[in-house]
This record gives structure tokens, C-alpha cells and sequence, in this order.
């Protein structure tokens, strides 16, 4: 059936509708556009102006993709490339053809490049595709040094931003590697790479001195490990471990010591760099996993968590916690707490 109506088409026989792209007029028949196509379909049963117009004009859609648009709706087929895949993606979204717009997504989602990936990211976002986006989200975070030196890179949202920085945990997620930003600069610096492949280890910075914190060694397994940089000598050294296991706790410098809050299990310790000495202080009512920490007024503050929407602080004076009347807005995973 659909090659008698290619054959009347392309005889002109019994058209009665002209679609015009550009200055291309393309003879067709309404039964066909209105069969293989939804837009057209609403728009012959609607009182839409173009319902018994002659011509009606295809706004926004060049000549080469016209052509290409109506031989798909005729015969099923069609030749997606590279040249014209976004703009079959623009047409496909607006006449409402769901298959060719699903082509075209899985066409994309082959060409995800360096050189694309940022633009082909905003295109999945602008027409809900999430299979492109989950593409290009991957890429993104597996080649996030290449992308940052290319000329996409200003295409970024605060969202991908997030993303390259905060990174995922999966079996390529586990480092060694250590790099240095130079604030004034804006240039990144390798520094030594850790005894350990790590992930999401806390560093903090104590007494003139940055040390790493714990950080998982696989995903079930968890390091209690501490390790000092030596700057004079430009490399790690081994600090004594984490007297116990707390598993994404909160780390933070107060009064020229580490303190270790929060966390799975609930957990509170302090190490003094110059004694290398762990002290085990009373534990938090509530299991802060992922639940990010700061110093504020004197206070060790912890907020929230996988586990509890609840923030507590902690008192070094009098060495107690004490619950928060406000809560955390949900109950989830936190990054980080910033005073400003």
C-alpha cells in the first residue's frame, strides 16, 4: 500500500495538499500524512486554520530535511546522519513522531564525542531524552579533563559543573591520584599519588598541614587509614588509623585537631597531629551517613544524612551534642556544608 501512494504521489495523482519547505512545494495526500503522522492527523480533524488550506507551509524545516520527511511518513524509511540529525530531532519532536524521534535519539546516542558531547547534553535536556542524557552524562564524567580544554566547555550548567567535580562511585571511581589547584592561576598541578586507590576520602587541612581521611578502598569496604603530606619531602606518610571504621562521616579542623562526626556507624573522634593520638569523644544521637559537617560558633555542626533529616552540634567545651529544632530540608546524601 504505502508504494501505490509513493507511485500516485510521485505522479501527482489525486494529491490534494502541499507541504512547502522553503521553496520547496511537495505535493501530497492528506489520508497518508493524516495515517502516518499524529500532528497531521489532529490537524485535518481540528479546526486548525490549515485543516482546508492548499498549502500549508512547514516553518523552521529546511528543504533537504522536507524531502527527507515526507518520504519517511510515505514509506517508513529514512537516513539519519549526522547533518541532520538534530534537526530531524526538532522536526520529530513538533509533528509528534515518536518512533523517529527514538531513531534518532539511538543515532545519537552513537556519536556522543568530545567535540559534542556538552551540545548533544543540552539537546537531551531540551527534548526529554533520556537515553542521550544518560550517554552524555557518563561521558561527561569519564572524560571531564578533555571536555574542560574544549570549546564546549562554556556550555556547561551548574548541574553538569556539579557533576564533573562531585564525579560517581563505580568500579573506575577508585584513585591513587591527587591533583592541586592553583586559585590564582586557575592552573591544576599533580601532586603525589596516595599509597591507596581511594574514593571520596576527606581531606582536611590542620595545623599547617593537609591530611587525607578515610575513603572507600571497594564498594563495601571502608579505609580507617589517615595520611599526612610531607611537603619537604613531597610525599605521603602513613598517620595512625581511625580507632573505628566511620563510613561517609563528617571531617573537619577545630582547635589545631581532626575531628572525625557523624557517619556509619554514629561516631565522634578527635587525632592530634602533633601527638599522632586518636580520642574517642560521645557519639552523636543520630546516624549521619553522608551527612556533611562544619564549624560554626565554636560548634562542630552535622547535617543530616542518608538516614535522619535531623542536624546536631557538638560542644568541645563541654564535650556534648545537642539536637537543632530545624531539620535538613530531606533526608539524603549531602556533599559538603559551607559557612559563608
Amino acid at each position: 500500500m504505502s508504494a501505490t501512494f509513493r507511485n500516485m504521489r510521485h505522479s501527482d495523482e489525486m494529491v490534494d495538499v502541499v507541504l512547502v519547505f522553503e521553496k520547496t512545494r511537495v505535493k501530497c495526500h492528506r489520508l497518508v500524512l493524516a495515517a502516518s503522522c499524529e500532528y497531521f492527523r489532529r490537524m485535518f480533524q481540528t479546526d486548525m486554520q490549515e485543516r482546508d488550506a492548499g498549502e500549508i507551509p512547514m516553518k523552521d524545516v529546511s528543504s533537504s530535511t522536507g524531502l527527507l520527511l515526507v518520504e519517511y511518513l510515505y514509506s517508513g524509511n529514512i537516513e539519519i546522519s549526522v547533518e541532520n540529525a538534530q534537526e530531524l530531532m526538532a522536526v520529530s519532536d513538533r509533528l509528534l513522531l515518536t518512533k523517529l524521534k527514538k531513531n534518532v535519539e539511538e543515532f545519537l546516542c552513537e556519536q556522543v564525542a568530545a567535540d559534542n558531547c556538552l551540545s548533544f547534553n543540552n539537546l537531551a535536556r531540551l527534548y526529554s531524552l533520556k537515553s542521550l542524557l544518560e550517554v552524555c552524562q557518563n561521558y561527561l564524567s569519564d572524560h571531564w579533563r578533555k571536555l574542560l580544554e574544549s570549546d564546549e566547555i562554556d556550555q556547561l550548567t551548574e548541574a553538569d559543573l556539579f557533576m564533573v567535580f562531585g564525579g560517581k562511585m563505580d568500579v573506575e571511581s577508585f584513585l591513587d591520584s591527587v591533583e592541586c589547584l592553583n586559585l590564582k592561576s586557575l592552573k591544576w598541578s599533580q601532586f603525589p599519588p596516595l599509597p591507596l586507590a581511594l574514593s571520596e576520602t576527606k581531606p582536611v587541612y590542620v595545623q599547617n598541614k593537609l591530611f587525607i581521611v578515610g575513603g572507600w578502598l571497594s564498594q563495601k569496604t571502608y579505609s580507617r587509614d589517615v595520611y599526612e603530606f610531607d611537603s619537604a619531602k613531597r610525599a605521603w606518610r602513613s598517620r595512625s588509623a581511625m580507632p573505628e571504621e566511620c563510613r561517609a562521616g563528617g571531617v573537619v579542623s577545630f582547635d589545631d585537631k581532626l575531628f572525625v562526626v557523624g557517619g556509619d556507624p554514629k561516631s565522634c573522634m578527635h587525632y592530634d597531629p602533633r601527638t599522632d593520638l586518636w580520642v574517642q569523644l560521645q557519639k552523636p544521637l543520630f546516624e549521619h551517613f553522608y551527612g556533611p559537617a562544619a564549624v560554626w560558633n565554636d560548634q562542630i555542626v552535622v547535617c543530616g544524612g542518608a538516614g535522619t533529616d535531623s542536624i546536631e552540634e557538638y560542644d568541645p567545651q563541654s564535650v556534648k551534642w545537642s539536637t537543632w529544632d530545624l531539620k535538613m530540608p530531606s533526608m539524603n546524601d549531602y556533599c559538603f556544608a559551607l559557612i559563608i
